[in-house]
């Protein structure tokens, strides 16, 4: 059943907002988004070209340069450091000029496009051994060759040097900067390629919240190169910081003039959506709704015949503001030119928000719906804080906090396994030099745990899951066919080092969901040769079978791309749980539905994939919420799924209605799976109470 077929591809960073929800099945019709009425189609232009530059051809100007040599590209920078700033849009131009420059691509007259750079920017320094500015174009170079290192998949680094060739770009890059530190003050695109070196060179907290303190009092109108300074934040490690994101952001705001800190606070917004998408950052920066208002109102005032501007606020009002009224205006004021890059680089982007601004759904806040004001967490805050303490602090500090979570809190408000977060701590995935040197540092201190306290369940535990992070690090993220046979060995050998420390640490499945947790996970990448699967599933069901971790472990298996069958996990479900009370079954049900019902619902093909064209045990499922949220008073996931279910199948808007308010316009994405079903049941919510 479990047999090893293809790793499922990262999902996409960008989300769309505008998917048909017309595959949802047969009860989903009525949650179409229901329209009030149509604009007529001459009130839109009804061709659109493109501006795919800035207002000053910086990009166009940076690649002759490239082409022509040391001398065209010293003059450029100087030229537009001194004379062209800023272009009429008022965006800084120098940070697009040393991007451009420095992005990888196709050969250059034959020659490897990173050989030819590197051997130009080389002769640029020689000629010009004083030059800030070739200096700095050093620095980014550099900055882009770490990334390209990054990217590549860590099953193919076969030598093992893939981080130590990163190190070496990114303190190239560092050294370059700190030559190059007169421009400082005087050229944003120093503090772009800092945050871009110190984002993946790792954690320097102090140094991003000086440059970001640096860059709104010297550039306060250079939103492109703060919501640099705003992905470095998403992008690191712990939900605490990023959780924190938008007070941070307020908190350097404020620090402005009001109408300035408007005005950088919309071109912020808008850098953030074009380089992550805009779902993105409404999850990540609950919208300050009248600053932004503000802040476009002035914007277009300041530059009335801005295409860049105006396409900005198109996309803002369109995808963060759902102003259909006001993007229609930013779009008619643009004409029939829009800038590609606020489409969020594609020109698709122009036919998702006409579809928007065509579309005029009831507005779910007359009726009561609770607007949108973020994405729930599931990790406490203070979890990394924690864990990163017990780790310096050393194994002794490990085998106290595992007791004492299993003592204190072996469970948090939703009925998850506080054991098994504890140990996913070890399961890290190598992206950029601060998670492949903490994969470092977690070898030598499990080692260091295992020697000291050699009958220790919990440091071979710990153990295999680290092995099995390893193994896939090794196989990386390609389909099978494409993995080598030096990525299979490395696979190979990382389970078989998994598997001898899950079995030195069985003595805790019984009284520990987190080992079936490693377990599960581990038998997914073997593809089961010993069918232990069913033997392992049988004690999860009769020790903890509502656990949330283990439970969704085992549903994994079932998926088809694991060779499993579609819809064939709930008899199985169903026969594993029959022996149980009749509440703990309802439960164990009602989870094993929540768990994939968001990821089903979503389109037609994943609700075929999951329940096989069949409609879930509506009695069991009702039984099991209702108990659940009994005993998990305090969780958010179970009003939400009853609200979600309410909407896709009893069709009973005021109870939906009713546990929609209790999650305040909170979204928890491990139910609802993606922000686009919510949106469409409280669509659906506000026309049904219309009625």
């Amino acid at each position: 059943m479990n047999s090893l077929r293809f790793l499922c591809p990262a999902a996409l960073l960008w989300i769309c907002l505008f998917v048909d929800s017309s595959g949802q099945g047969k009860d989903a019709d009525k949650l179409k988004r229901m329209n009030a009425r149509t604009l007529e189609a001459k009130e839109l232009p009804e061709t659109v070209g493109w501006l795919e530059d800035t207002e000053g051809k910086v990009k166009e100007r940076a690649t002759r340069a490239l082409l022509a040599g040391p001398e065209a590209l010293e003059e450029l920078a100087q030229q537009l450091r001194r004379n062209e700033m800023k272009d009429k849009d008022g965006r800084y131009t120098t940070p697009y000029f040393y991007r451009q420059i420095a992005l990888g691509g196709d050969p250059i007259r034959g020659e490897k496009r990173r050989a030819y750079q590197k051997r130009v920017f080389g002769e640029w320094l020689e000629k010009f051994p004083r030059s800030e500015a070739a200096m700095l174009a050093q620095a980014r170079l550099h900055a882009e060759l770490a990334n390209d290192t990054r990217l590549i998949p860590n099953g193919k680094d076969v030598e093992g040097t893939k981080w130590i060739r990163m190190r070496r770009d990114l303190e190239a890059s560092a050294a370059f900067l700190e030559k190059s530190s007169a421009l400082r003050s005087v050229d944003p695109a120093w503090m772009n390629t800092y945050f871009v070196t110190v984002d993946q060179l790792g954690d320097d907290t102090d140094g991003l919240e000086r440059g970001t303190v640096e860059l709104i009092r010297k550039f306060p109108d250079c939103g492109y190169v703060l919501s640099r300074a705003v992905l470095n934040r998403v992008d690191r490690r712990e939900p605490d910081e990023r959780e924190n994101l938008a007070p941070w952001l307020k908190r350097h705001l404020d620090t402005l003039p009001p109408d300035t800190a408007a005005k950088l606070y919309a071109l912020t917004y808008a850098g953030f959506g074009n380089h992550r998408g805009y779902s993105a950052a409404r999850g990540y920066l609950p919208l300050e709704r009248e600053r932004m208002l503000k802040g476009l109102e002035l914007l277009a005032a300041e530059y009335p015949d801005s295409i860049v501007i105006a396409t900005q606020e198109v996309a803002l009002r369109c995808w963060v503001l759902e102003d259909r009224a006001g993007a229609l205006a930013a779009l008619k004021r643009a004409g029939n030119i829009l800038d590609v890059e606020f489409m969020v680089g594609t020109k698709d982007g122009y036919k998702i928000a006409v579809s928007f601004i065509r579309s005029t759904p009831w507005n779910p806040q007359e009726m009561g719906v609770p607007a949108f004001s973020g994405y729930f967490s599931e990790t406490p805050p203070d979890r990394g804080t924690i864990m990163r303490k017990a780790c310096a602090a050393g194994p002794a500090a490990l085998e106290e906090l595992i007791k004492k979570i299993r003592s204190e809190s072996p469970l948090d408000q939703h009925g998850n396994s506080n054991a098994a977060r504890f140990f996913s701590w070890f399961n890290v995935k190598e992206t950029n030099l601060y998670t492949a040197e903490l994969r470092l540092a977690h070898a030598d201190l499990l080692e260091r745990w295992r020697k000291e306290y050699p009958a220790s369940p919990d440091a071979q535990l710990a153990s295999a899951r680290y092995w099995i992070s390893r193994a896939w690090d090794a196989r990386g993220t390609t389909y099978a066919n494409e993995v080598g046979e030096n990525q299979w060995k490395g696979f190979a050998e990382g389970l078989a080092q998994a598997r001898k420390h899950l079995t030195a640490a069985k003595e805790l499945q019984r009284t520990d969901p987190a080992w079936t947790d490693v377990a599960l996970d581990l038998l997914l990448g073997e593809g089961d040769p010993n069918d232990e699967f069913e033997d392992i599933t049988d004690v999860m069901f009769s020790h903890f079978p509502e656990c949330p971790q283990t439970l969704g472990g085992a549903l994994y298996s079932f998926r088809p791309k694991w060779g499993g069958k579609a819809g064939a996990w709930e008899p199985w479900v169903r026969e594993k749980t029959k022996a149980l009370p009749e509440d703990v079954r309802a439960r164990t049900y009602a989870q094993a539905v929540i768990m994939d019902a968001g990821y089903a619902f979503f389109s037609k093909e994943n609700e075929k994939e999951i329940f096989g064209g069949k409609k879930p045990d509506m009695d069991l499922l009702w039984k099991g919420i209702a108990s659940l949220r009994e005993k998990h008073p305090d969780s958010i996931r179970y009003p939400s799924a009853e609200a979600m279910f309410h909407c896709k199948y009893s069709g009973k808007a005021a109870l939906a209605l009713k546990e929609i308010k209790k999650l305040d316009g909170k979204v928890d994405l491990r139910v609802w799976y993606r922000y686009d079903y919510y949106e469409r049941c409280t669509n659906w919510l506000a026309w049904k109470l219309m009625e």
